[in-house]
């Protein structure tokens, strides 16, 4: 496997300065939202760490996204995909096509395993067993599963996306492979994705446990405040909210509450 080059190094071999190298760790740090005192961590990280290889994949869509990306001037698309990232699996921008080009992802997958970048352009046909986008010969279903290297047990033999529970013998269902104690935990098992999504969707929308969510949902969109309501959705309970809660704070997320699709 051939080592890539770290952040340090592509700017060393543009013949940019250590001065330019220090502002683009600051200019890092300033997007990422990071305290003053983490600088020195980024720059020592952009010296040692080799760049990620990204897998680019693309469902059922129009490549406008890519086509907005590769006619942009600044940066241009030459130096994002040679300079700042490893692009190294993207079936629309590659000259090789078919079972050539799923050689080389599988070969990423492989080679980078736990440590590449999965990003994914289009939506995911799922309707017939996701027949309606196929590449190499697999459905892109398949293929995005296998890249995304999905290891659950309940979503590979169950499409359980959401890891409900099941307390009914009568339906279809899936035992946990370890016990609490001596009582075995049990998951629905649904026919397709969309069952998942969907039955996920009713409990929000009809069980008890979720009533209070629901009534305080009504008054406030904080997300902050309604965290608060969804003790019952883990046996984390307090523990469970307090993740949800710093996870909206460490990506930021409240910034896309009042994002809108002009469709």
């Amino acid at each position: 496997m051939q080592q890539k080059q770290t952040f340090a190094e592509v700017f060393q071999s543009r013949g940019l300065s250590r001065r330019d190298f220090l502002k683009f760790c600051s200019l890092t740090s300033v997007a990422l939202g990071l305290a003053p005192s983490m600088l020195p961590k980024v720059v020592h990280a952009m010296e040692t760490k080799p760049r990620t290889p990204v897998i680019w994949l693309h469902g059922l869509e129009c490549t406008c996204c890519t086509e907005s990306f590769i006619r942009s001037s600044h940066p241009i698309v030459a130096d994002v995909i040679m300079n700042m990232i490893s692009l190294d699996y993207d079936d629309t921008l590659s000259a090789a096509a078919g079972h050539q080009l799923e050689a080389v992802r599988k070969q990423i997958m492989k080679d980078y395993k736990g440590q590449y970048i999965l990003a994914v352009e289009g939506n995911v046909p799922t309707k017939d067993d996701g027949m309606y986008c196929i590449i190499g010969g697999d459905s892109f279903k398949n293929v995005l599963k296998e890249t995304a290297a999905v290891t659950s047990k309940f979503y590979q033999k169950a499409n359980n996306v959401f890891g409900v529970w099941s307390f009914d013998s009568k339906e279809k269902r899936l035992s946990a492979s370890k016990k609490r104690g001596n009582r075995t935990i049990y998951l629905k098992k649904y026919q397709s994705m969309e069952a998942s999504i969907y039955d996920y969707l009713l409990t929000l929308s009809k069980k008890d446990d979720y009533k209070e969510f629901r009534e305080k949902r009504l008054e406030t969109k904080d997300p902050y405040k309604l965290a608060d309501y969804l003790t019952k959705y883990s046996e984390e309970r307090e523990k469970y909210t307090k993740r949800v809660k710093d996870m909206i704070k460490k990506n930021r997320l409240a910034r896309y509450d009042k994002y809108q699709l002009d469709l």
